[in-house]
């Protein structure tokens, strides 16, 4: 095939092209509703350069925020345990170790159900607290974390041991 193909007579040259046209201007990136990749929207178009990222919340080495309100959520949790740190502190710890560790400080029993004598304490006007008597109060309560739970709740409340367990898993 490819003989036959060499043996042909060559095509001949495509026929000049007309005097075209001066090319169109860019057209301007299609919006999809969708922000970039970086998270900013693309100003770019609109002769402007997008804001540098906002800050983080705290900066690296800076003091961290407590929660002063109510921990309501499994999320709040982790966040009030400082379980990154503490995972990176703790590295010989595994995650059924550390869910155990979790849903005791919050007032589970070790069967796995909530302990109904371990109730939270924060009522939601707690926000409302001066710095000072949040951090008396957060130090007051770091043997019975459960107490930081919203004012009649359990951690049964919150969540199961169970469910608890599948998030720590994913951490």
């Amino acid at each position: 095939m490819f003989k036959r193909l060499a043996q042909e007579a060559p095509m001949p040259a495509p026929a000049p092209m007309p005097e075209a046209a001066p090319a169109a201007p860019a057209a301007p990136p299609m919006d999809l509703g969708m922000p970039p990749a970086t998270g900013m929207p693309d100003l770019s178009g609109m002769g402007m350069t997008p804001p540098a990222p906002a800050p983080m919340a705290a900066p690296v080495g800076g003091e961290r925020q407590e929660i002063i309100g109510p921990v309501e959520s499994v999320s709040q949790i982790f966040y009030d345990m400082d379980i990154v740190n503490f995972v990176e502190n703790n590295l010989h710890i595994n995650a059924p170790e550390l869910t155990r560790k979790i849903w005791l400080d919050y007032g589970g029993k070790e069967n796995g159900r909530a302990d109904q004598t371990r109730r939270g304490k924060r009522a939601d006007d707690s926000v409302n607290n001066d710095p000072s008597a949040a951090k008396a109060e957060i130090d007051q309560t770091e043997d019975s974390k459960w107490e930081r739970l919203k004012s009649g709740k359990t951690i049964e409340d919150v969540i199961s041991y169970s469910d608890l367990g599948k998030m720590v898993e994913g951490v």
